[in-house]
């Protein structure tokens, strides 16, 4: 995995806005690691090898925001359907209305 603002880090320009935390935090490692291997504290492969693992750890972080954002737009669309479908049961109460409502609970087609 390439990160997109490695050049930016190596060079040690400020940190981009608009950043989410975890590519805020691989910028700032990243950042830190040149400079270490620069100041001859660790060696090229010390440095490729935790760079390695900054970016391993970046694409988990960011595959566990995108499975939260897909979770939280599941639920979002489940809320909304339970609530009209209770308005509807609430202002007019017949099976028909009374089945959408145990459908969107459940989220299961009634027969």
């Amino acid at each position: 995995m390439k990160y997109e603002y490695e050049r930016e880090a190596a060079r040690g320009d400020p940190m981009p806005d608009g950043l989410s935390l975890a590519e805020q935090q691989t910028y700032q490692a990243i950042r830190y690691l040149y400079a270490v291997y620069r100041a001859k504290r660790i060696t090229q492969a010390q440095a490729a090898q935790e760079k390695a693992k900054v970016l391993r750890e970046l694409r988990m972080m960011q595959e566990k925001e995108a499975l939260m954002e897909k979770s939280y737009a599941k639920q979002t669309a489940m809320w909304k359907s339970l609530e009209a479908a209770a308005n509807r049961y609430s202002l007019d109460k017949t099976i028909e209305n009374a089945d959408k409502l145990i459908e969107s609970i459940y989220g299961v087609k009634t027969k």
